[in-house]
């Protein structure tokens, strides 16, 4: 039926219904193939674009490596580590006595405080609610603190004039950076 119809046309119409056909069929094939294909180059070539930015930043950090690593070793001798809370808390507490007792502090009330978990380390706070100590004695105190190893910091400190001129009393709050390692990658020296 329809090829009958189709000998009754004309030359022209014959021409005129093979190009709408043709014509059909490319936007048929625009739509459901040569679109989506385009579309996916497109993106393809906006990941290129994107991880070869990010490539070039990690070029960039690679670089940078013998520098950071340099930098590593300048101040790798002041992070200290220790197994547990507990032995960082006595290394604290001895490093402070040990450092008032060669300065001449007298620490008459002291006590620690829960150490803050930090994303790669550990602050620890020791409280000393009452010192005493002549002024020469305290000021070398003081300056001898950032000598300690391990990051070692008055992070507050009070100070109250006593009836002998040449003593002073207080408190004041000292931290120590630490990072806790598993069991058996603790060195002797902390490292």
């Amino acid at each position: 039926m329809i090829l009958e119809r189709l000998e009754k046309l004309g030359t022209r119409e014959k021409i005129g219904l093979l190009l709408a056909g043709a014509i059909m069929l490319l936007l048929v094939m625009d739509r459901l193939l040569i679109n989506p294909i385009l579309r996916q180059y497109r993106d393809l070539d906006h990941r290129i674009v994107v991880e070869k930015k990010e490539v070039d930043v990690i070029k960039q950090a690679i670089g940078m490596k013998d520098s950071v690593y340099r930098r590593y070793l300048d101040v790798a001798h002041l992070a200290q580590r220790v197994e547990s809370e507990a032995v960082g808390i006595d290394v604290m507490k001895g490093q402070i006595d040990d450092l008032a007792e060669r300065t001449g502090v007298i620490l008459i009330s002291r006590e620690h405080r829960k150490p803050e978990k930090r994303p790669y380390h550990h602050e620890f706070f020791v409280d000393i609610r009452e010192f005493e100590a002549p002024e020469t004695n305290l000021i070398a105190f003081v300056r001898m603190v950032p000598e300690v190893p391990g990051l070692l910091r008055i992070e507050r400190m009070n100070l109250l004039p006593d009836r002998n001129r040449h003593i002073v009393k207080g408190s004041m709050l000292i931290s120590k950076v630490l990072m806790i390692a598993p069991s058996g990658n603790v060195t002797e020296d902390g490292q």
